[in-house]
């Protein structure tokens, strides 16, 4: 939602942005992993939208530091992908260097020895090979999403706090209302993630998606400890992976969890699971003091990929949904897409690819 209110608004269109403040949106927890390029079983279409989407973010990085906007937590750190056989990471190095043909961004790739990885990111076990990707980053989602809401206003654009509840007349949607008051415009799109329903309702409309929590826990490094700032984010077979930030601040996750109700506390099993396998991947975490366990409602939908449509029977709304895990990975591209395709220019993408359609009733 951030994304396509910044593009619109630099692309001259007058922009209103609208956060429900719900608790549990999944920026806030997520950490940001952006390193896509060895994901085995994919659609083409996937594949096309996250490789696009961590690409634009040299891009947008420019953009929004000539906006101003210059702390939008972003680095590009290196990837590690840990694994004891080598033989393993033989086969995916050979996969990594035939894709990174189409994606040259992934810059260095290269097979690491126990001490050649722990000298990367100290606190590993030292019985763990790597594959070295140095492309990869990682992204504070909160930080990038207030970067881009930072720049829009700095463009003109509003920032209202809210429920926003839709205007509609004869089929057509005009605006929306917040605390009483109407905010008119010729189109609203609805990017609310797993409470898209709640905002689509009173239309008779709904999307299939649904929540996917993740719990991740952060986690403080001894002041002792060298700075941190610039290790590789670690990935683990299974998909676990530990990333680092300034000031010695480790996030380590997640759970994939099918929730009922919208749940969102902490649970003693899932902090149990994650640092069961932090630790044995890292027992140099057990210096680290735990501060919070973060949990986000990841938004999924039927397919498992990103959609996007204008709402059938409905003018001037536009729905925007289902990044799940991809959040961070293809959110800025995927707005700047949805913001092309709403004025009618050209895209990147096919956006049929990701018709939103599909899982609406």
């Amino acid at each position: 939602g951030a994304s396509v209110g910044y593009h619109l608004v630099k692309m001259g269109c007058r922009v209103t942005m609208v956060d429900g403040e719900e608790r549990g949106q999944s920026t806030y927890a997520a950490a940001g992993i952006l390193c896509p390029w060895l994901a085995l079983r994919r659609k083409p279409a996937w594949h096309r939208l996250t490789w696009a989407g961590v690409r634009y973010y040299a891009a947008l990085m420019r953009e929004l530091s000539a906006d101003g906007a210059v702390d939008a937590g972003y680095a590009t750190v290196g990837t590690l992908f840990l694994n004891k056989d080598v033989g393993t990471l033989r086969w995916l190095e050979r996969l990594a260097l035939e894709r990174r043909r189409e994606a040259p961004e992934m810059g260095e790739i290269g097979l690491l020895s126990p001490r050649e990885t722990k000298e990367l990111f100290p606190l590993l076990d030292d019985q763990y090979y790597a594959l070295y990707v140095r492309g990869g980053a990682r992204v504070d989602g909160w930080a990038l999403r207030n970067a881009l809401i930072r720049a829009a206003l700095r463009h003109g654009a509003s920032f209202i706090q809210g429920k926003a509840t839709l205007v509609h007349e004869n089929r057509r949607v005009c605006g929306v209302e917040i605390h009483g008051e109407v905010y008119r415009g010729d189109t609203v799109v609805i990017t609310a993630g797993v409470w898209a329903n709640q905002v689509l309702y009173p239309l008779g409309v709904a999307m299939r998606v649904r929540p996917k929590k993740g719990q991740i826990l952060h986690l403080q490094c001894p002041k002792a400890q060298a700075d941190t700032s610039d290790w590789p984010v670690v990935r683990a077979p299974g998909g676990f992976y530990i990333s680092s930030f300034s000031d010695g601040r480790i996030v380590a996750g997640s759970t994939h969890e099918d929730v009922p109700n919208f749940d969102l506390e902490p649970t003693a099993g899932g902090m149990r699971e994650m640092l069961r396998t932090a630790l044995t991947l890292a027992p140099g975490l057990k210096a680290c003091a735990w501060t919070e366990t973060r949990t986000g409602l990841r938004p999924h939908t039927t397919g498992g990929m990103p959609v996007a449509a204008w709402v059938p029977g409905w003018e001037g709304l536009m729905v925007a949904n289902g990044l799940g895990a991809l959040g961070l990975s293809v959110g800025p591209f995927f707005g700047a897409q949805i913001a092309r395709w709403m004025l009618g220019e050209s895209t990147e993408l096919n956006m049929a690819d990701y018709d939103a359609r599909k899982v609406m009733r």
